[in-house]
This record gives structure tokens, C-alpha cells and sequence, in this order.
């Protein structure tokens, strides 16, 4: 559970993703793939190299130039850089906004995007960030967004290369 942080999360409670997602449709949907990435349930490449015991590479599809894990899906992949700069842009100016000055760039330089992406609600991040409740609904929002848009556009790359 390289993404979650259990020690902070009570038996019983919902994880942030369910407490902080409306209770619509595809809000729900898009809290599910985030549910997957954090849980390491979705599926990528390198699950699948790992699934099959090294038949199926476990190369990325898409960009095929990397091992797709839940890094370069999110961070790296040129296949998906437009969609990911369009809410990665979100997420910025969002922080900037509302948030102390350079907080995008420090989660940037402590390697720590996928991370924030992921978990924003994360122990570290309101104390290194002071984030309010508020902030935490909203940056939800804005990483649920963004990887249901990455799920979306991969899907849809992977079946125009099928």
C-alpha cells in the first residue's frame, strides 16, 4: 500500500476519496479509479507482465518507451502528457491560489506527485501544507478529475491500437 497511508485512516471510517466524493454518477466513477490506483487495483502493464509471469511485456502500450506503473501513468506517459497538462495545469493554479507560495513546486522536488495526486489528504500534506478541510475537498475534486481523464484517454488510445 505504497500509496495509502493506513496508520491514518480509523477501522471504520471511509477513506477521504468516499467522504469528499458527491453523490452522483460519475463522481462516483471517477472516485472508483482513483480507488483502484491508491489500492494498486488497476491495472497496468507492469500488473500484467507480473499476472502472466513475463508472457505480456510490461511496456507501456501507449508511448511504448517505459514499464507502465502508476508513476509513468500519471507523471510520465507522452501519450497522455496533453491531458495530463491540462489538469495538472488545474491542480497548479489551484494551489497557488489557495495554498502557501510554492507548494505545487516542493511537492514537485520531494518526489511527491504521485503521491499528492493520489492521497492529497494524506497526514504530510496538511501539515506541510497547513491545507484546510476545504482545500482537501476541492484538490479531490481536481485529482479525481484528473485520473479519470487519464483512465478515459488511455482506454481509448488502447482500443484505437487494438
Amino acid at each position: 500500500m505504497q500509496y495509502l497511508d493506513i496508520n491514518q485512516q480509523p477501522i471504520g471510517k471511509p477513506h477521504q476519496i468516499w467522504q469528499l466524493v458527491p453523490n452522483t454518477t460519475i463522481e462516483v466513477k471517477k472516485a472508483e479509479i482513483k480507488a483502484r490506483l491508491i489500492t494498486r487495483t488497476y491495472t497496468l502493464q507492469s500488473d500484467r507482465e507480473k499476472f502472466t509471469r513475463g508472457r505480456e511485456s510490461d511496456k507501456c502500450l501507449l508511448c511504448e518507451t517505459s514499464r507502465e506503473d502508476t508513476h509513468h501513468f500519471l507523471i510520465t506517459c507522452t501519450a497522455l502528457k496533453m491531458e495530463r497538462d491540462k489538469h495538472l495545469s488545474v491542480l497548479k493554479s489551484y494551489l497557488k491560489n489557495n495554498t502557501p507560495v510554492g507548494t505545487f513546486d516542493r511537492v514537485e522536488e520531494q518526489g511527491l506527485l504521485v503521491l499528492f495526486i493520489l492521497n492529497p489528504s494524506a497526514t504530510k500534506f496538511k501539515e506541510l501544507f497547513k491545507l484546510k478541510k476545504s482545500n482537501c475537498k476541492d484538490i479531490e475534486a481536481i485529482t479525481r478529475t484528473l485520473c479519470y481523464s487519464l483512465h478515459i484517454k488511455r482506454t481509448l488510445l488502447n482500443q484505437t491500437k487494438a
